[in-house]
């Protein structure tokens, strides 16, 4: 009987920026979305979730109207500081999380409003390709991010689990061995197309091979019908609104607030189209779609108490626990329609998973600190996506994904504490290239 083990080697990675699972995909707890959902029930958002406001007066989640979504005009805290204060650690049960500091993150001083943008739920009319993508296949309601802080040190754990910084620095960074690192060294075909410039570029080993690894965002309809040859991992990488004061065009499609989720719909239809639309391919592909941290945006489920150690050089103090659940949706005609994962799973998961395909037993293949049995990977509670992957034969169908809604515009970017880091990434490209990936 074929496994998805076996059967799969075609990878595709789409993380985009700042969403928890309550804001984006939350609504699939409650009706009229939770009845389609019943055979696989999931932890989606709960109205009588609390959050007080600073004078506590109560505060709960809300559906956004379009008119509200389009209201918000600033990011939301998500430093190490303030995720600590929004989980709000229950100091009787060291091992549970209130989840309730998101108001008092959000806004610290002065009125609340009766709707804070933190507490703000999407339901399907503001998101129709994420409803049809976890209409069609498998979400993940146990996704967390796998530290409580920002943006770059999540996305620097998805690329080699563990990471020298607990915030945005301002280099590049040597994080190796990275995810480049193992499938470069294993023969695997990695491909980062990039929208504008990649995350994955301010880590050394990337520029090192960039060369092999960044190719040009035109070119990956072409690359991915020309015929399979082999193993392939590809990460496509949307246009982050934080390079928009260097790179311009296209307009930012992140997800990142402010920039408005239509265009991040559009960008998650595209690369659907594109890699649904090679059969031969999609017969052996998995394609997960994430997000790299909840961006101060409310989720009612505690994380794991799970220890990411400090690096050796003792940079900043050790994790305790996960961040907070993001969105996450497996795409393959290996899993179930309507489907719900409930394993427990980081963005650690990912490495595991492809470890677990092309270094089957080892595990000791990412950075050991100490020299154990296992790695930085290997030691996490968190699975890799194989037992989520159920189907012993893939599916067939090929439902018609729905059009991107209208692209409102937008706002301009402007510089930020992330754009140096991005530079520094660019010119490093760029002195080894010569134009842009």
């Amino acid at each position: 009987m074929p496994r998805a083990l076996d059967q799969i080697d075609q990878f595709v990675v789409v993380m985009m920026e700042n969403r928890s699972f309550d804001h984006m995909l939350g609504y699939w707890g409650l009706p009229p979305w939770s009845a389609d959902r019943a055979a696989q029930p999931a932890d989606g958002v709960r109205l009588d979730h609390v959050c007080p406001a600073p004078d506590g007066s109560p505060r709960r989640p809300f559906a956004f109207t379009a008119e509200e979504l389009g209201r918000i005009d600033h990011d939301l805290p998500h430093d190490r500081r303030s995720v600590w204060g929004q989980l709000n650690r229950d100091a009787a049960n060291p091992t549970r999380f209130h989840m309730d500091g998101f108001v008092r993150q959000s806004v610290p001083a002065g009125p609340v409003p009766e709707h804070v943008p933190c507490l703000g739920y999407l339901t399907p009319s503001l998101v129709p390709v994420t409803h049809f993508l976890s209409t069609e296949f498998t979400i993940c309601d146990r996704w967390f991010s796998p530290i409580p802080t920002e943006t770059h040190p999540n996305r620097m754990m998805s690329l080699a689990g563990w990471t020298p910084y607990d915030q945005t620095p301002g280099q590049l960074v040597d994080a190796s061995p990275t995810v480049v690192d193992f499938l470069r060294g294993r023969g695997v075909d990695l491909r980062v197309y990039a929208r504008r410039v990649s995350f994955l570029a301010l880590a050394t080993s990337t520029v090192t091979h960039a060369r092999e690894v960044l190719h040009p965002w035109a070119s990956f309809e072409a690359e991915w019908n020309a015929p399979v040859t082999g193993p392939r991992v590809v990460y496509a990488e949307p246009a982050y609104r934080d390079a928009g004061s260097i790179v311009p065009q296209p307009p930012a499609e992140d997800d990142h607030p402010p920039t408005p989720v239509a265009y991040g719909q559009a960008f998650l239809r595209e690369v659907y189209r594109i890699v649904r639309g090679n059969d031969e391919r999609w017969r052996r592909t998995l394609m997960i779609i994430t997000y790299d941290e909840h961006g101060g945006f409310a989720d009612h489920v505690s994380p794991p108490i799970l220890e990411t150690p400090a690096p050796a050089q003792g940079l900043y103090p050790r994790f305790v626990s996960a961040g907070p659940r993001v969105p996450a949706i497996l795409v393959s005609p290996w899993v179930d329609r309507l489907g719900t994962c409930k394993l427990v799973l980081d963005h650690t998961s990912i490495l595991r998973t492809l470890a677990e395909k092309f270094a089957p037993g080892d595990q000791r293949v990412f950075r050991n600190a100490d020299g154990g049995a296992a790695d930085c990977v290997f030691r996490r509670p968190v699975s890799s996506l194989w037992p989520a992957l159920t189907r012993t034969t893939p599916r067939d169908d090929n439902p018609p994904s729905p059009p991107a809604p209208a692209l409102p515009p937008q706002p301009a970017s402007a510089p930020n504490p992330a754009t140096p880091v991005i530079q520094a990434a660019l010119d490093a490209v760029l002195a080894r290239l010569g134009v842009l990936p």
